[in-house]
């Protein structure tokens, strides 16, 4: 079985998946994440994308159950390129994606469009020194209220070998 990151366990304990959500993993790498929710879903499912089609190779080997019962779908898309059509989710992640913390414009509306009403973005990462996670969670928390997206919460969690950063928004509502 395969050893599990302290970083993920902890994403996974916030994301509180229930069986029927319905969740996009931004930037799924080798399916990690997709191979534990995978396990909680029922009548859920979770689409996992990355640009890197042998990290999509391995996520989908690893993941060949899931994919067949219909509980997740892997493409190889970066987020930008991304078309999920009609496809509305509960939940988005993304663990250690630097997107977030750059100009996300266009990733961040597809994102805010993918949502269902009241679905939630989760942003972690875990710089390689704490000495940079304020400073990553400003500027994330930043372009995301740039991008209409209303923060509900920060956590930080001291995790070998630096402190790792959740940021949980909402698609914010005008007023």
């Amino acid at each position: 079985m395969e050893k599990i990151a302290s970083r993920f366990i902890w994403a996974l304990d916030l994301l509180n998946v229930q069986p029927s959500d319905r969740i996009l993993e931004i930037g799924c790498g080798h399916g990690v994440a997709v191979s534990v929710i995978g396990d909680l879903l029922d009548q859920g499912k979770i689409t996992g994308i990355d640009r890197s089609f042998d990290m999509v190779e391995l996520a989908r080997q690893k993941n060949r159950a899931h994919l067949k019962s219909g509980k997740a779908v892997i493409q190889p898309v970066s987020l930008d390129r991304a078309d999920f059509g009609h496809e509305r989710f509960d939940r988005v992640f993304a663990i250690n994606v630097s997107l977030f913390e750059q100009q996300a414009d266009r990733g961040l509306d597809i994102i805010r469009d993918a949502l269902v009403p009241g679905g939630r973005l989760f942003v972690f990462f875990q710089p390689p020194n704490s000495s940079k996670t304020r400073e990553l969670a400003d500027r994330t928390i930043g372009n995301l209220r740039a991008n209409g997206f209303a923060i509900e919460r920060v956590s930080f969690k001291d995790i070998d070998p630096a402190t790792a950063t959740c940021i949980e928004a909402t698609v914010a509502t005008v007023a």
